[in-house]
């Protein structure tokens, strides 16, 4: 009988602890409570990513590698190439806020000024990439009235002249409603042999042209294929020409877009552009 007694005592235990609550654990703030005998200051360091440009700073950006620097929507600010290294002088985004000399080691050196107050994606694209992750793109909150000239060299240092840029890229975009004049120049013979002879080559040596019917683009997953070069390049002027019959050519950082019209005009146009007119 008493053993009977110590097993029930004992099975009674183990039930207990079997159904024992569980823990609950609710949110709790850390105080740091200084101390006043030994005290020490802790400092930590980070760096943030700057995401607002006046107008009166540049936000620079430098690399080791040309660049292709979009700015989506157009106009909201202006995209200008130095070849570094260079040092230049006046008030940058995340400086002190006063004129300030800087020295830029890289060999490509772009200056971001502000054009009028927005929000602007700037899209990076390091010429050459064919992964779509080697694209950096940046978030700018923008404030100004119009754009600065370029910061100027200081004159004890002589940069590096610029290699002359030769990409050149040709996007059209149509609808379903392009008349037949326009169709006669997006098909015409003499513009796809000058764009063949004229625009750079990309990828595994392909021709920087393409024409997009956008009914097609618009669909998820399109443009999973195409060119980065390209996908770039109609992520950056899409929102500017929905709807429209447009031809858009693109020279290192340079984008302009007009619309599609007769074979003659057209061809002018994109032979002025590839001119740096």
């Amino acid at each position: 009988m008493r053993l009977l007694m110590m097993l029930a005592v004992l099975i009674g235990s183990v039930q207990a602890d079997e159904f024992a609550a569980p823990k609950v654990v609710f949110p709790t703030e850390k105080v740091v409570t200084p101390d006043i005998v030994t005290p020490t200051v802790v400092t930590k360091t980070e760096e943030k990513q700057i995401d607002t440009l006046t107008e009166e700073q540049w936000y620079i950006i430098q690399s080791d590698t040309p660049l292709i620097v979009l700015s989506s929507p157009l106009g909201v600010v202006s995209v200008v190439e130095e070849a570094g290294p260079v040092r230049l002088r006046g008030k940058f985004a995340g400086g002190t806020g006063a004129v300030e000399t800087r020295v830029f080691e890289m060999k490509h050196v772009y200056s971001i000024s502000a054009i009028k107050p927005g929000t602007v994606e700037l899209i990076v694209v390091p010429v050459g990439v064919d992964v779509e992750s080697s694209i950096l793109r940046r978030s700018l909150v923008v404030s100004g009235t119009g754009p600065l000239p370029p910061p100027k060299p200081d004159p004890d240092v002589v940069p590096v002249p610029p290699v002359p840029r030769t990409d050149f890229k040709v996007l059209f975009l149509t609808n379903e409603d392009m008349s037949n004049e326009q169709s006669d120049t997006v098909f015409s013979t003499e513009i796809r042999s000058w764009l063949k002879a004229n625009v750079s080559k990309i990828g595994s040596g392909g021709d920087a042209f393409r024409s997009w019917d956008r009914t097609t683009v618009s669909l998820d997953g399109a443009l999973n294929n195409e060119a980065i070069e390209m996908r770039s390049l109609y992520e950056a002027v899409r929102s500017r020409v929905d709807g429209k019959n447009v031809v858009v050519a693109q020279s290192g950082t340079d984008v302009w877009i007009t619309d599609l019209s007769d074979p003659a005009t057209v061809l002018s146009w994109l032979k002025s552009k590839k001119e740096g007119k």
